[in-house]
């Protein structure tokens, strides 16, 4: 992930990097920032950003270079991983620059957060985000769309609100983590919604696969459960009936895609029977 900074988002990234670390000195907390961007401790990033209030320096984040850098000042390593690109999606997501699909649907989500945090909720004596009506916020909805190679624009609502595509709902402690901003959170919906729902998107080829589309599609379920396969691995995607998603990819030998191959000539698209036999030969079957 890269980040595109001025002066101004500097001086708020420094700030939430401080806080989380709050026991480390500012000046060793600058310092370990500095090298998750790049620089060395010798003030070359505030120099660097001199006359960049128009034009942004785009700096790679390295948030190993930014650990290590703060177990060389303080003899312990850092409670958090990824500790720059935690710090920039909470309180600067407009500056991030995705390389991936996944770090443009967390950045587009991170952005719309904070907008829904700032615009259409408030927090109770408790420090509970409320909708406008009072009512803490114990569901989230959101749509998502793909704009672009790497960009994604998502457009959230508090509540239960059916008419988008992606919900969590009865969780009043994932809800209030996510209008936080918490890292963790966001990441997890990113994980673990089905990409299938967004609006236009355009899959990312799968590494070591011949091509980005499946080869084989069960076209259908078994227990919650619908599989993809490709030459050199099979996805399952299982939906629990308590909500959320959960994805498992396993690799396979051209002996097992060949295998899988015969299973698809003999049942047709959606039968279940497809995804029961794919997951015989994976060895996550029924017995």
């Amino acid at each position: 992930m890269k980040l595109s900074l001025t002066p101004t988002d500097l001086d708020v990234l420094e700030t939430h990097f401080q806080i989380l670390l709050p026991d480390v000195p500012p000046a060793h907390a600058g310092e370990a920032l500095a090298a998750g961007l790049g620089f060395n401790p010798d003030g070359g990033l505030r120099a660097a950003l001199a006359g960049t209030t128009k034009n942004s320096l785009v700096r790679q984040i390295d948030d190993a270079a930014a650990a290590a850098a703060l177990t060389r000042l303080t003899g312990t390593a850092p409670d958090y991983g990824a500790l720059v690109t935690r710090a920039a999606v909470t309180a600067i997501p407009g500056c991030l620059e995705p390389g991936t699909h996944d770090e443009g649907i967390l950045k587009a989500l991170a952005w719309e957060v904070e907008r829904v945090r700032e615009n259409d909720a408030e927090r109770d004596e408790d420090g509970l985000y409320c909708n406008r009506f009072g009512d803490v916020v114990e569901a989230i909805s959101l749509d998502v769309e793909q704009e672009g190679k790497n960009a994604f624009d998502c457009r959230l609502s508090l509540g239960a609100d059916h008419n988008r595509t992606i919900w969590l709902t009865n969780d009043v402690a994932g809800a209030q983590a996510i209008l936080r901003g918490d890292y963790e959170a966001l990441c997890a919906v990113v994980r673990d919604f089905d990409k299938d729902w967004i609006t236009n998107y355009d899959p990312e080829d799968v590494p070591g696969s011949e091509r980005g589309a499946p080869d084989y599609d069960g076209g259908g379920f078994y227990n919650n459960t619908g599989v993809e396969v490709w030459r050199d691995r099979v996805t399952m995607t299982t939906w629990p009936t308590n909500g959320g998603v959960e994805r498992t990819i396993v690799e396979i030998d051209a002996a097992t895609f060949a295998e899988i191959e015969t299973i698809m000539e003999q049942h047709s698209f959606g039968d279940a029977n497809r995804v029961v036999e794919v997951l015989r030969a994976i060895g996550h079957g029924p017995s």
